[in-house]
Parts: C-alpha cells; structure tokens; sequence
C-alpha cells in the first residue's frame, strides 16, 4: 500500500476519533464483491473497510464509541417523509428523487441523512 494512503486513512481516522464521541459508519463487509462490477468495486470496499478498522482502533483509544449502520434501503428511503422507494434512487445520475414528497438530493447524501437518523434514534434508546 502507497504510503501516502496509509497516511491519509490514519489522518481522517485520528480527525474523526478526537472530534467525535459517537462515530457512525456504514456497515461494509471486505469480502463485499458484486460479480458485475469488476475488479474496482472490491478494491474500493477493502479501503474503506480498511478505513473502518483504523477509526474503530483509533476511536477505542480515545474512549470513543463506533456504531455500524447496516445501510440496506438507506439511499432509497425519503429523509423527509419515510417513503421506500427503489425507483426514487437514480444511481447513474447520483440524484434522488422521492415520488411522494419531491424532495431531490444526491443519493449519497440522502443514505448519509438516514444512516445519522437511525444512530440518533438509537442512541435515543440507550439508558441515560
């Protein structure tokens, strides 16, 4: 592995972990593969997988918490209104378009509101 990635994952890890008492990541297997994607999908899932473990480490030094959202129906959930969706996500165009409400997002931002929204409600749930 280049150096200068290591060095970019250990960064954000340390960023992430010393600003933050709660971290949420997305749940990623490294053995993740989709046959017809090729070869770049299993690199591109083994370095954020790689990034996981990194934050995970760096968060348990600092007495922080990592809670794994698992990120099924996220990019197609509506933020605003709830609705599930599969034919609002529109994964050539990046775009999200929900069919009951019309609220329009990039379909990563929209996963990344859901997954915040489930870690809210479920720190919401732990005894205080």
């Amino acid at each position: 592995m280049p150096e200068e990635y290591r060095h970019g994952r250990f960064g954000t890890a340390r960023l992430l972990s010393r600003r933050n008492k709660w971290l949420l990541l997305k749940c990623i297997r490294e053995t993740t593969v989709k046959a017809n994607r090729g070869r770049r999908y299993v690199q591109v899932s083994r370095a954020f997988f790689q990034l996981r473990q990194i934050i995970e480490y760096k968060a348990r030094r600092a007495g922080h918490a990592v809670m794994l959202i698992d990120p099924a129906y996220t990019s197609q959930t509506c933020p605003r209104c709830g609705m599930v969706r599969k034919t609002s996500r529109h994964k050539n165009a990046h775009l999200y378009v929900c069919a009951n409400c019309g609220y329009r997002s990039n379909d990563d931002r929209v996963a990344a509101m859901n997954i915040r929204g489930i870690g809210y409600e479920t720190l919401d749930q732990l005894p205080r």
